[in-house]
């Protein structure tokens, strides 16, 4: 019944608003003009191929207690680009997950608004200071940790409030992920407002009579002519009586200004992050008020039940080559101990005429980088999925992405969701977008569309699970 549901949404779907941020397209000689003429589009069982690749994984899941749900926590992490950013393909497929095997936690976030971005809209991130970002895509830097964005302030103290809007998201754990190297940020157990007075320059001014000129005012304040027009900006000795100059800098006044001071809480500390634990909550506020630089990488949210903990990061442009170039995502990645990466990864790549080759190449060198830290991580990888270029042309790249994908699959041991030919493959495109799955520029999809590929893709990831457990005889 799940599968023909999802084939009837997938082909009758209403029109929702909502899409990741459009990538920049590129003129590319080889694609192919899309057929227009109706064929016949055949979708697969939907499941995942290779899947003895993440086989302990699948185990796991069906470790279930008489409830249902598991009782230990398993940690899923997604990595990609814009449509993961915007988290509406992982929102949904945690959202299924949890829903079968229990919610072990929110996992990952990042205050991508604070960063000037797109992000999850079932939390929110509220902060009285300004930030600078940089992402992954314009290069790495010592602080590009497992957000893909380096954020910081120059601002003391620098406070952000976190607030989850869904109760269900409810923790009683959370980690500030940040690089060891900086000062750190700390929780709060509250603030108050303080006044203080300090030492400010006061400008001296003197207001222009008739008949003075600025020889006279300059000699009258002991300054030159040069400076007394360099003060003022003034482009030539034209005054007109009742106007104001500044005469001098060089006075001070005394002046009182308010400011919050923060009351730290107990946390535990390592070399990867800080961590706090709570009552059941939902919001919490962390400060730093250290002169030193303090980026701040994210937080991970957990909860003492059983479950499945859904992570994700993404970047709008990211590439593999791009966080590839970055060692302390690495880092934090693998810190987290993730049960299971699903890395989701290809259409910006086929927007820089990629071959297959090279995409793979990129691939390996990122599963190395995680399987240096962590030799036995399971990885399933998910075939990009169908799109034009300049709607019209056939997106031929993303088509050999998925064929390369398959085909590497057993040599590299990772596992293979092929989203490409279970959302009908580069024939489909025009119908989907007239049924409401993508966005104008052939190239994104709709909230419906990201939607489904999260439904598909936890369905497959379930599905799986279950024939894992008829194949071991459980």
């Amino acid at each position: 019944m799940k599968k023909c549901s999802l084939i009837l949404l997938l082909f009758f779907g209403f029109i929702f608003s909502g899409k990741a941020q459009v990538t920049d397209t590129t003129d590319v000689e080889s694609a192919v003009a899309e057929d227009i003429v109706a064929v016949p589009i055949v979708i697969p069982e939907n499941g995942l191929k290779n899947p003895k690749a993440i086989a302990k994984f699948l185990k796991t899941l069906q470790q279930r207690e008489t409830d249902g749900f598991l009782s230990e926590r398993v940690h899923v992490f997604h990595i990609g680009d814009s449509h993961i950013q915007a988290d509406l393909q992982t929102d949904k497929t945690r959202t299924l997950l949890q829903e079968t095997y229990g919610n072990g936690g929110r996992g990952f976030i990042f205050p991508h608004r604070l960063a000037r971005t797109n992000g999850s809209s079932d939390v929110s991130f509220e902060s009285a200071n300004n930030f600078s970002a940089q992402r992954i895509i314009n290069g790495g830097n010592a602080y590009m940790g497992l957000s893909g964005i380096s954020l910081s302030s120059k601002e003391r103290p620098c406070a952000v409030k976190v607030s989850l809007k869904d109760s269900s998201d409810a923790f009683d754990l959370v980690r500030i992920v940040q690089p060891k190297s900086t000062a750190r940020w700390q929780f709060s157990a509250g603030k108050t407002l303080e006044s203080k007075k300090v030492i400010v320059p006061k400008p001296r001014i003197h207001k222009i009579k008739d008949g003075e000129v600025l020889g006279s005012i300059a000699r009258k304040y002991g300054i030159s002519v040069s400076q007394l027009k360099k003060i003022n900006r003034l482009k030539s000795d034209r005054i007109r009586a009742g106007k104001t100059l500044i005469v001098s800098k060089s006075e001070n006044r005394t002046r009182s200004i308010k400011k919050y001071k923060y009351a730290t809480v107990d946390f535990n500390a390592s070399e990867t992050w800080t961590s706090k634990e709570f009552d059941q909550a939902l919001q919490f506020e962390v400060f730093t008020d250290s002169d030193d630089t303090s980026a701040l990488n994210g937080f991970m949210l957990e909860n003492s039940d059983g479950g499945i903990i859904y992570s994700s990061v993404g970047v709008n442009g990211a590439k593999f080559s791009d966080y590839n170039q970055s060692p302390l995502f690495f880092q934090q990645l693998l810190a987290t101990s993730p049960d299971l990466l699903v890395l989701s990864l290809g259409t910006n790549e086929s927007f820089d005429h990629q071959s297959a080759s090279t995409y793979i190449n990129h691939l390996t060198t990122f599963i190395q980088n995680c399987r240096s830290i962590h030799p036995d991580i399971e990885i399933l990888v998910c075939t990009p999925p169908p799109s034009l270029f300049k709607r019209r042309y056939k997106n031929t790249y993303v088509e050999s992405y998925a064929n390369a994908l398959l085909l590497n699959a057993e040599l590299l041991r990772y596992a293979v969701w092929d989203g490409y030919t279970q959302l009908g493959g580069g024939n489909a495109v025009s119908r989907n977008y007239k049924r409401g799955l993508m966005a104008a520029d052939r190239v994104h999809y709709s909230k419906l569309g990201y939607e489904i590929q999260g439904t598909l893709l936890a369905e497959a990831i379930i599905r799986q699970a279950n024939q894992y457990a008829k194949s071991v005889g459980q």
